[in-house]
């Protein structure tokens, strides 16, 4: 009921008046907010809220594994990469498949940054958003968004919500983690000097042995005699090839956020800087980014 205030008299006659507030589940989409009940649009919230802890660089790695319907992948390791999004599917054989990226209510362009064309990895504008920033992720799966954003909508919304200042005391917060990365499989292994001089000697063996006719100790000395112009011993010793190339890859992330306000003013400035180094020599990511 509606509060009434009255002058106190010998006889006080109150007239209590109803003040019907229903509250109602919603949904909050990032673009609206609709009653629970009449939403007919096939979406899913990530509250990353439960990924903290997560030591993640990237939002396609925020997503991955916790929306189904949705497909991750990339054409390279490279950190900063482009990462490929997919919501139920490829929806287009020679045009963009790239879902929608909606930032805050403000669609933004997604793909890659870079502007050189000899490398396929790019770099992926998402990877300059800060994870820690983030305070809910909606991907909206169906037709109901293309409503709203037209063709732009049609490979799927992903709607981000960044955090933003509560009323209260000022809270500072400061995040860091440190991380390592290694191939997970040896899935190319590679022969030594050693081994692969055995085994052009056992070829060269076989080629006296099958072509040329040759005893077996004859087919014997033929290799030892050639051996030197396919597999020579270099004097400084073999060269290990993955050892000149690859490397423990590892990263290190420090946030720091202000947050605070009252009934009138909040706010929440925020900075990061992310240096990220890949399992390659020369491959690896720098990034330094803040928020208001």
């Amino acid at each position: 009921m509606q509060t009434q205030e009255v002058t106190i008299k010998p006889h006080v006659k109150v007239i209590l008046k109803s003040d019907s507030e229903l509250l109602e589940e919603v949904v909050v989409t990032g673009y609206g907010t609709f009653k629970k009940a009449s939403f007919t649009g096939a979406a899913s919230t990530v509250n990353t809220s439960t990924l903290e802890d997560v030591p993640v660089l990237s939002v396609a790695d925020k997503l991955s594994g916790n929306v189904a319907g949705v497909t991750f992948g990339s054409s390279s390791s490279n950190p900063g990469s482009v990462s490929s999004i997919r919501v139920r599917g490829m929806g287009s054989i020679n045009a963009g498949n790239n879902p929608l990226y909606v930032i805050d209510g403000t669609p933004v362009t997604s793909g890659d940054l870079s502007e050189f064309t000899y490398s396929d990895a790019g770099t992926d504008i998402l990877s300059s958003l800060n994870t820690n920033d983030i305070e809910s992720i909606t991907v909206i799966k169906d037709a109901a968004a293309a409503s709203l954003y037209g063709s732009r909508a049609a490979n799927g919304v992903v709607v981000i919500t960044t955090k933003s200042g509560k009323q209260g005391k000022t809270n500072v917060s400061f995040r860091s983690d440190w991380g390592f990365s290694n191939m997970a499989i040896d899935y190319r292994p590679m022969l030594d000097g050693d081994s692969r001089r055995e085994l052009l000697w056992t070829g060269l063996k076989n080629y006296g042995l099958y072509t040329g006719n040759m005893s077996d100790a004859d087919a014997a000395t033929f290799a030892d005699q050639n051996i030197e112009d396919f597999a020579s011993k270099p004097s400084t010793g073999w060269t290990d090839w993955k050892d000149l190339l690859f490397r423990n890859g590892s990263h290190q992330n420090y946030q720091l956020s202000v947050s605070g306000g009252n009934d009138r003013t909040k706010f929440y400035p925020s900075a990061a800087s992310t240096n990220e180094e890949g399992i390659l020599y020369n491959q690896g990511l720098a990034r330094f980014t803040g928020n208001a």
